[in-house]
């Protein structure tokens, strides 16, 4: 059986974006942020990064482990 693509939704103040990255860990997720967020005044924002779990309730992701769960409830 084939994995599931999974797409990320970045929600900015000016706009929400999908990417098709997914980032094995915390600290290339950043990076992947901070390259979608033009402009100078969203550069230095600070970030929430959040999944809604199948509950329906929002997990922060803190740490790689919070990262592969996220990607586990998304498949």
């Amino acid at each position: 059986m084939a994995s599931k693509k999974i797409q990320l939704k970045l929600a900015m103040s000016h706009a929400i974006k999908k990417v098709r990255d997914t980032p094995q860990s915390v600290a290339a997720l950043h990076q992947l942020i901070k390259a979608q967020m033009k402009g100078a005044e969203h550069q230095n924002a600070e970030v929430t990064i959040e999944y809604m779990d199948t509950d329906g309730d929002k997990i922060a992701i803190l740490d790689d482990d919070d990262l592969q769960l996220a990607y586990e409830t998304a498949q």
